[in-house]
């Protein structure tokens, strides 16, 4: 197995951008919970800049744009925003750019029209359905009181409104942005019809969000910073990072075996799925 190398010792503090290859800065937005951080991305585009994926809409996120616009960026205007995929840690600042910076929004399809249903769907309590759904994953009666307690968590609590105008893209396109031409490729595994970029000038590809389970480590959680006092346990990154909701605290297998169960999905149909989102996106 060939090791994940990585470039830079440290990633961007709050802030600041790291150039990662020529008119390409790497940023980072914060997250309020276990994944702690979204990566994105500005690429030189003419005069301004392109952004790639924004963040939570929070007060804090928007002000690190502003010092971000301000500073790393030189005040220079955003020409696009291009989102990768409708997860809110990607989509949730789109629609502030569009309508606080006149900003033109790319993306594909699925992605615009998810994240606008669900930044409209606006629920003041928990459906029925959603409980039920709760309820078959097997989850203790201590965690189902917590979420029933707390309320259900919106879209539109991370997700700036989106307008109703966008630019789309779509598998094979091949898109322009400063000096680059991009191949835009899309698959299914992350997010319906996630798109990633491919450089054809020169060996960078934007991922926009990706998962490498084949090596993904066991490791200590307090590993880095050391435990002062009592037992460590060692945790399966795999489990702990990649197979676990981070909101719900529910592990996925459970909701593919209900998928599975209620909507007779067989093993070939996940199989061929998969096997179609990996070609799609090589």
């Amino acid at each position: 197995m060939i090791p994940i190398s990585f470039p830079f010792e440290n990633p961007p503090s709050e802030g600041s951008a790291i150039e990662v290859a020529e008119d390409i800065l790497w940023m980072r937005l914060p997250l309020p919970m276990a994944l702690d951080h979204v990566n994105v991305y500005a690429i030189r585009d003419g005069e301004g800049w392109c952004i790639v994926d924004t963040g939570y809409f929070t007060k804090r996120s928007q002000k690190i744009w502003e010092s971000l616009l301000s500073g790393p960026l030189n005040g220079d205007p955003v020409t696009r925003v291009l989102v990768t995929h409708h997860h809110p840690d990607h989509i949730g600042m789109a629609g502030w750019f569009q309508t606080k910076l006149d900003t033109e929004l790319i993306s594909s399809r699925t992605a615009w029209m998810y994240g606008r249903m669900m930044i409209l769907d606006n629920q003041k309590k928990w459906p029925k359905e959603v409980l039920g759904f709760y309820k078959s994953t097997g989850i203790s009666e201590e965690m189902f009181s917590y979420w029933l307690s707390r309320g259900p968590r919106n879209f539109s609590d991370v997700c700036f409104p989106m307008p109703s105008g966008y630019t789309r893209i779509k598998d094979g396109d091949k898109i322009k942005i400063g000096k680059r031409k991009w191949h835009v490729r899309s698959g299914d595994g992350h997010a319906p019809e996630h798109i990633t970029l491919w450089s054809l000038d020169d060996d960078v590809v934007i991922a926009g969000g990706m998962e490498n389970m084949s090596s993904v480590p066991h490791y200590f959680a307090k590993g880095r910073s050391g435990q002062k006092l009592g037992d460590m346990k060692m945790l399966d990154g795999m489990v702990k990072d990649g197979l676990t909701d981070v909101y719900n605290r529910v592990h996925m297998g459970n909701c593919a075996e209900k998928c599975a169960a209620e909507h007779n999905f067989s093993r070939e149909d996940q199989d061929a799925f998969a096997i179609q989102s990996y070609q799609r996106s090589s």
